[in-house]
This record gives C-alpha cells, sequence and structure tokens, in this order.
C-alpha cells in the first residue's frame, strides 16, 4: 500500500508529528539529582572557650586535698561558660 492510495492524509500527518513529538519528549524525561547542602550556624567565637583544666600534683590524700580548691574554681569558670552559652542559645531560640 503506497501513501497516494491513503484516503485521510491528515491522519499520516497526525501520527508522524505523534511519534515525532513522543521522539522528542523522551528525551525531556531524564533523572534529576537532589542536593542537599546541610548548614551549621555555629556560635559565635569567644562565646564557647576550652576550660581551664589543673592537672593534680599531689601524691598523698593531704597534697591532693590542698587543690580541691583550684579544681572547684576551674569547675566553676567551666560552668558559667556553659550557662553562658546556653541562655545566649535560649534568647535565639525564643527569638528575642
Amino acid at each position: 500500500m503506497t501513501l497516494k492510495r491513503w484516503k485521510r492524509p491528515w491522519l499520516i500527518k497526525a501520527v508522524c508529528l505523534n511519534l515525532g513529538l513522543i521522539l522528542l519528549l523522551s528525551g525531556c524525561t531524564s533523572r534529576t539529582e537532589t542536593v542537599v547542602d546541610t548548614q551549621y550556624i555555629l556560635p559565635p567565637a569567644g562565646l564557647v572557650v576550652p576550660c581551664h583544666k589543673p592537672q593534680l600534683t599531689g601524691n598523698t590524700p593531704k597534697e591532693t586535698a590542698k587543690e580541691i580548691p583550684f579544681l572547684k574554681s576551674a569547675l566553676s569558670q567551666c560552668a558559667a561558660q556553659a550557662d553562658e552559652y546556653l541562655e545566649w542559645r535560649k534568647q535565639r531560640e525564643d527569638g528575642h
């Protein structure tokens, strides 16, 4: 059967057009990759600093007992730094 014998030439055009569109649109189905970018918000520099850690040098219980005030002072200062940071963070979370 040749094209001249077809009595509906518009059907041939429609089929060709649809096939062409299908081929063109099939190139648009490529997969896209999802990129996740994680951003960390850090506290300002200087707000959280390393704690002072005094070393115990006493060899006897009596010598070690003399160092307890230094340990208490270091622990108190470190706890104050942590409290300051937690208060700063709470203010930011509350929107103040």
